[in-house]
């Protein structure tokens, strides 16, 4: 995803939590090989869904995974547990 690439993933716990479907991949139910070919015909077929998707899965990454984001993360959590927030 932070190289512009849109994923396509089962929809599960883990995938929910990044994975937006539609906005910067696609999440499809286990053993769907159906939509699982639509979708990756999709995004060979259309250069802008692609890039859409693309740059979405980017923005996801940079705003929610970034180095500074998770140090803020960790430091509100420790604040939190120690009652120092």
């Amino acid at each position: 995803m932070s190289s512009h690439v849109p994923v396509i993933a089962t929809d599960s716990v883990g995938s929910r939590e990044i994975v937006k479907d539609g906005y910067n991949g696609y999440l499809i139910n286990e053993g769907d090989v159906n939509k699982l070919a639509h979708c990756i015909k999709r995004l060979i077929i259309d250069d802008n869904e692609l890039d859409r998707l693309g740059e979405n899965a980017r923005k996801t990454i940079l705003e929610n995974f970034s180095i500074e984001t998770m140090v803020k993360q960790y430091e509100n959590l420790y604040f939190n547990a120690l009652g120092t927030n």
